[in-house]
C-alpha cells in the first residue's frame, strides 16, 4: 500500500459542511505499488517538469515536487509533478527548459486537474500562449497533452511561465494550486 490517511472532522452540534460525500473516491480500490523496487516509468519523449530549474516565481509561493502515484499508478510521468501552492491570481512560476537546437518547436504540457486547482495562463520566452487551462476537476486527474503553441528558443532555452489567471466557480479549498507533470518539444 502506498499509505493510509485518516481524517477527523469536529463541529458543534448544529455545524454544517460545504463538502458533499465523495462515494466514488471512498469506495475506490486502494492503489498499491506493484513493484516497489522499480521506479515509475517516464512517458516517452517528455521532459520531467520536476527536474527543471525554477528561474523565477512569486516571492514566498511554495513550490515542491509531489508524488502522484496515490492518485493513479502510471498516470503521471515518473510518478511526480511540480506543485505550485498559489495563494492569489497572478501567482506564477517560470521553468527553464533547455532547447536541443535553435529551431522553433511545438511545446506540449502535461498538467493536473483537482478540486482546488486554478485556471492558468502561459507565456513562453515572453510570448503569450494561445491556451487557457482550467485546472478544476471533481477529483485529481491528469490533463493529457495540452498544446501551448509553437515557439523559438531564446539563448538556448524556453522560459515557460505558468501563471494563475483565476479559478473555476466550482473550485473549493485553496483554489489557486496548480500542477505541472511534463513538457514535450515536437517538430511544428
Amino acid at each position: 500500500m502506498i499509505y493510509a490517511a485518516t481524517m477527523h472532522w469536529y463541529a458543534f452540534p448544529s455545524g454544517t459542511s460545504n463538502r458533499q460525500p465523495e462515494l466514488a473516491n471512498a469506495t475506490a480500490p486502494i492503489p498499491t505499488l506493484q513493484n516497489a523496487k522499480k521506479p515509475p516509468a517516464s512517458f516517452p519523449s517528455v521532459i520531467e517538469a520536476e527536474l527543471l530549474k525554477v528561474s523565477s516565481s512569486t516571492p514566498g509561493m511554495v513550490i515542491e515536487k509531489q508524488g502522484m502515484q496515490v492518485f493513479g499508478i502510471g498516470m503521471w510521468s515518473a510518478g511526480e509533478q511540480v506543485l505550485g501552492r498559489g495563494t492569489a491570481v497572478g501567482n506564477y512560476l517560470t521553468l527553464e527548459l533547455p532547447a536541443p537546437d535553435a529551431k522553433r518547436r511545438k511545446l506540449v504540457a502535461g498538467l493536473t486537474r483537482a478540486v482546488d486547482y486554478a485556471t492558468l495562463a502561459f507565456t513562453v520566452n515572453g510570448n503569450a500562449a494561445d491556451v487557457a487551462f482550467d485546472g478544476y476537476a471533481k477529483s485529481v486527474s491528469h490533463s493529457g497533452d495540452v498544446v501551448l503553441g509553437t515557439f523559438a528558443p531564446v539563448d538556448g532555452k524556453f522560459q515557460i511561465r505558468v501563471e494563475v489567471s483565476g479559478t473555476n466557480p466550482a473550485t473549493t479549498g485553496p483554489r489557486y494550486y496548480f500542477g505541472v507533470d511534463y513538457f514535450r518539444l515536437e517538430e511544428p
